[in-house]
């Protein structure tokens, strides 16, 4: 089946010392969709370090609870369950938000509401349980696996207030007061419960789920300091003065860290480039954090390449198909991107795949 004729396509592979060996149109500037993704987690690599760790701390002040510091990446309700056992509360008081490191917009004015679909939306927070997200009709809290919501998105909703949400983690009071202070909280306590996630944890799940969530929230913590507050438009700056640093930043915007803005535009070359200079400066730590195929989202796409040791990240909005990775056994780097399509979403993909698989046919 043949892509509509109005559809644009554009596409570049290069070798590992940066040679072209196949392009169309690789200057374009074109909306990446979740391709964005894989800039913000180059960026957070690099400028956090490949050791970072994110730590949110938890303590007590007879029956309060304090929560401080970095975003609470992989917190669930077993975790909750224990920090509560580890700081002998018997019934929590009220909940204190202190020094949070993003700011409390919820939402970024540059995304489209029909484009929800491609997210579910949930309130990006600083401090949160489950991605802000819970079982449709249900009070319970999900236990699974992380990568579970993402397999099973229509089985969730975004909840309406994180803060809430994630009180309600804590304690079965429906009422309890909750409490935010400014940066410059200087409490000092006497037990400190840690809960802390790697960055290559976080960047893996970000690439392997596409997870939308944690990709706005490091995206956000990206421009934070301990005097301010991150933020989309100071973060937006941020990760534009980094590409500009190391490839350059023409016809490149950069509006939001998921992709989910149509405000933001790449290049396929661009694109490319970035994974080269990644493969370069960082070995095969970051290009092991995208799935192989049969892995993530790609756990039932191009099962006929496998063979070729090919680690993509895919990327989809209406009317917008991508796909960007390495494929080892060649040594090159590629980014396939189509926008502007009437067609539908699988139709977009097949037409990815038959341009990868064709490259792969003629040049290996």
């Amino acid at each position: 089946m043949k892509i509509h004729k109005e559809s644009v396509t554009s596409f570049c592979f290069l070798n590992s010392d940066g040679k072209n060996i196949l392009s169309k149109n690789a200057n374009l500037p074109v909306i990446p969709a979740s391709n964005m993704k894989l800039i913000t987690s180059l960026c957070a690599l690099e400028s956090l370090g490949r050791e970072f760790v994110f730590t949110t701390n938890f303590s007590s002040d007879k029956d309060n609870l304090h929560i401080t510091g970095d975003p609470s990446f992989f917190l669930n309700i077993g975790e909750c369950r224990r920090i509560i056992r580890e700081l002998q509360i018997e019934k929590v008081n009220a909940i204190y938000l202190e020094k949070p490191r993003i700011d409390r917009e919820f939402y970024n004015s540059d995304w489209i509401y029909g484009d929800s679909k491609y997210s579910y939306q949930p309130r990006i927070s600083n401090f949160f349980i489950g991605e802000n997200c819970k079982i449709k009709n249900s009070s319970k809290f999900d236990d699974n696996d992380f990568n579970y919501i993402h397999q099973n998105e229509k089985l969730f909703q975004p909840v309406k207030n994180p803060d809430k949400h994630l009180i309600e983690a804590f304690s079965e009071e429906k009422n309890l007061r909750t409490i935010r202070k400014s940066l410059s909280s200087n409490n000092n306590f006497e037990k400190v419960i840690s809960h802390s996630a790697n960055i290559r944890d976080v960047l893996r799940h970000i690439l392997f789920e596409s997870c939308n969530f944690y990709t706005e929230v490091i995206f956000k913590y990206l421009s934070s300091s301990e005097k301010s507050l991150g933020t989309w438009e100071n973060s937006s700056k941020f990760v534009m003065d980094y590409i500009s640093r190391i490839n350059g930043s023409e016809n490149v915007r950069i509006k939001d860290g998921s992709g989910l803005s149509r405000e933001n535009f790449l290049t396929t070359g661009f694109l490319s480039n970035m994974l080269l200079y990644a493969k370069k400066n960082f070995g095969n730590t970051f290009i092991e954090l995208m799935p192989k195929i049969g892995q993530g989202t790609l756990r039932k796409r191009l099962i006929s390449l496998e063979k070729n040791g090919i680690y993509a990240k895919t990327g989809t909005l209406s009317g917008v198909s991508a796909l960007s990775g390495y494929i080892s056994s060649m040594d090159t780097f590629f980014s396939i991107i189509i926008n502007n399509s009437l067609d539908e979403g699988a139709v977009r993909q097949m037409e990815i795949d038959r341009i990868l698989s064709a490259f792969i046919d003629k040049y290996k």
